[in-house]
């Protein structure tokens, strides 16, 4: 497993939020402005104050797995990608070590579309195989998880997801004892990028952020190069080269709820690191993101305007904007909102 790098942009606020979080007050009077609308177009100009600080934390890791008798490592064409039946909100990946003749499940409590550095636990279930026949699942494990730190995403969360994993556990069993690795990040060309939100505060309180608006797009994250907005999903109304019809049909505003009225919560989409471009015969078309300066921009908002369910907008969303540079494995905002 190779993480090329790691974009991480940093928010420490020390205060307090007012009453009706329109406004966040930091030490030394610095006020930022809630900026941005989460639910406008595809792809608008968001503007922020300068005077909240972002900083970039770029880290390169070239933690290349050898081949060890201590380290399981499922093939990337083995991989599968599911929910666990009868109604659990638990996602799983699957996949099989020829050498070792061994199938590794591991299971994640909650939605698909997440990252983590060690504090996020799968259960795992190992079993033996001689085919490669694997998708095991139970709810609950074989093996002792004592380590886990990586990403996984399921495609089947919609626009902005992909089945995508990167991730390394350290387990203890009857069946093997060792490292698993399970990576078809760096099989695929160009390689995908994860952007997320990590969100924690000293208070229970309902964080929002806007996961789909009238084209379908997620847009509690939005990408620029050069200062110009780069489409990173396929919008509904537009018509993919030999692909789709471009009608949207039942797209409409959708809300989610980051941290259920907790004190944190996190969310996170997979770039394809691709980008949309319009081309002389009326479609568009999906070529790779060149190499070089970005710029990610973050929104959460603490209210919302909710018709029915989940569907409806962000009011007054908040935004931070997070540079990083292509190519790279990991953006994130760091939101500590904590007093």
């Amino acid at each position: 497993m190779v993480w090329r790098s790691l974009a991480i942009g940093t928010l420490l606020l020390s205060g307090c939020l007012d009453a009706q979080r329109g406004a966040v007050s930091a030490v030394g009077d610095v006020v930022a402005d809630a900026a941005g609308d989460a639910a406008a177009d595809a792809s608008p100009d968001v503007s922020l104050r300068e005077d909240v600080p972002a900083t970039a934390d770029v880290r390169d890791v070239t933690a290349d797995v050898p081949p060890d008798p201590n380290t399981l490592v499922l093939a990337p064409e083995s991989l599968s990608f599911f929910y666990l039946p009868i109604g659990s909100v638990r996602h799983a990946v699957s996949g099989y070590d020829p050498a070792k003749g061994l199938c590794a499940t591991m299971v994640w409590w909650g939605t698909a579309g997440h990252c983590s550095e060690g504090g996020e636990l799968p259960y795992v279930i190992l079993a033996e195989s001689d085919d490669g026949s694997c998708g095991q699942w139970e709810y609950g494990g074989n093996a002792e998880v004592h380590e886990a730190m990586g990403c996984v995403d399921l495609a089947e969360e919609g626009v902005g997801h992909m089945d995508l994993v990167d991730v390394e556990l350290k387990v203890t069993s009857a069946l093997f004892t060792g490292r698993v690795v399970a990576d078809n990040r760096s099989s695929r060309s160009p390689r995908p990028v994860t952007l997320g939100i990590r969100y924690t505060t000293d208070i229970p309180e309902d964080v929002w952020v806007q996961t789909s608006d009238e084209l379908g797009l997620p847009t509690w994250v939005r990408v620029r190069r050069e200062g110009q907005p780069v489409q990173i999903f396929d919008r509904c109304d537009q018509m993919q080269c030999g692909e789709s019809t471009g009608v949207c049909g039942a797209a409409m505003p959708r809300v989610a709820n980051l941290t259920g009225g907790l004190y944190g919560g996190r969310i996170a989409l997979s770039w394809d690191g691709f980008v949309r471009r319009a081309t002389a015969a009326g479609c568009y078309e999906r070529v790779p993101a060149p190499p070089g300066a970005y710029v990610a921009t973050f929104c959460i908002a603490w209210k919302v305007d909710v018709d029915f369910g989940w569907q409806g907008t962000v009011v007054d969303p908040f935004c931070q904007e997070v540079p990083f540079t292509l190519p790279t494995d990991i953006v994130f905002w760091e939101a500590n909102f904590g007093g």
